[in-house]
């Protein structure tokens, strides 16, 4: 087992081949999370992050969670009270509405959304990006509008 000061090196390989993120699936993978659910999810014991149909490998942190998402997940109008999410494209594109702006972002692009601003990702494009949330409190911390 990995003492927990390990990192975990998550490539764009084992993004690209993990089950959760295949077309015709739910298109959302958590890596880090603030509260590991044991029935879908495990703490990592290996240095290098693989996908998996089973108890999908995680990182427990503090106040801070990070996920790989496409254009296959359920999106929502919403913001988080306390969380400050970074969100970056690794393939293709997104539109993104950040409090009725209109942002398109391309592969490499990053935007970051403070908390208490309202935003929706958009599925009408082809995509593979990550979101980091930070001072959150995980699920709880975030609200539908």
């Amino acid at each position: 087992m990995l003492k927990k000061s390990h990192p975990l090196l998550v490539t764009i390989d084992s993004i690209r081949r993990d089950p959760a993120l295949q077309p015709h699936s739910r298109g959302a993978r958590k890596i880090g999370v603030t509260t590991v659910y044991p029935d879908k999810e495990k703490e990592y014991s290996e240095p290098r992050w693989i996908g998996s149909d089973h108890e999908s490998p995680v990182m427990l942190l503090e106040s801070t969670e990070y996920a790989v998402f496409t254009e296959t997940t359920v999106q929502d109008r919403h913001f988080h009270k306390m969380g400050t999410e970074f969100y970056t494209i690794l393939e293709g594109e997104f539109h993104i509405d950040v409090s009725g702006d209109l942002f398109q972002l391309t592969a490499g692009d990053s935007i970051v959304i403070p908390a208490g601003v309202v935003h929706e990702v958009f599925r009408d494009t082809s995509f593979v990006a990550s979101v980091i949330t930070v001072h959150c409190g995980g699920i709880a911390d975030k609200y539908i509008e």
